[in-house]
């Protein structure tokens, strides 16, 4: 009888372990916010489905140290490996925005990384774990504001109105 209970409450805890990491996956799918695990012993990762998506991976892409560089622009690759060996140095957690050329169709894309080295007990580093975000929509629109904020700081005359055409702001060359 007390094994009979043991057996319901295993199956209980896998039941409710499963209803936990499917409600994680959904939670993941909304936010567009892929996962990973870097294990620092092995040099070998694990990605979520997401984090595949954002940077156009194949079940067959190798997760290996290498490959985990060459997530980055050719141009950007120095700089993130470097800015990964100061976080695993330090141990302290990261936040980094960097380019990527997706794997399977090319594309340029911006995404927003952020972790943390997991040590083990003897406090040697043992696991880089994080999450990326594309923000590449994000970025083009920073761009067009920057772009806007030039034009309007020009020496042409220029305002701003509402859809009312009420005027909510005109520039130091209106004046």
């Amino acid at each position: 009888l007390a094994l009979l209970g043991f057996s319901a409450a295993i199956a209980r805890a896998r039941q409710h372990q499963l209803q936990v990491t499917e409600s994680l996956r959904h939670a993941q799918e909304i936010a567009g916010l892929g996962s990973y695990a870097y294990d620092l012993r092995t040099g070998r990762w694990q990605s979520s489905d997401i984090f595949d998506r954002i940077f156009g991976l194949s079940a067959d892409y190798p997760r290996d140290a290498e490959h985990w560089v060459a997530l980055a622009t050719p141009e950007d690759q120095e700089s993130r490996r470097a800015y990964t060996a100061t976080v695993i140095e330090q141990g302290i957690p990261f936040h980094r925005e960097y380019r990527i050329q997706r794997k399977n169709d090319g594309a340029l894309r911006w995404v927003f990384s952020k972790g943390k080295v997991v040590r083990d007990g003897d406090g040697r580093p043992q696991q880089l774990v994080g999450t990326v975000q594309d923000i590449s929509e994000r970025k083009r629109i920073e761009e067009e504001l920057r772009i806007a904020a030039v034009a309007f700081d020009s020496e042409e005359a220029m305002l701003i109105t509402d859809r009312r055409q009420r005027i909510m702001k005109v520039n130091r060359a209106f004046t």
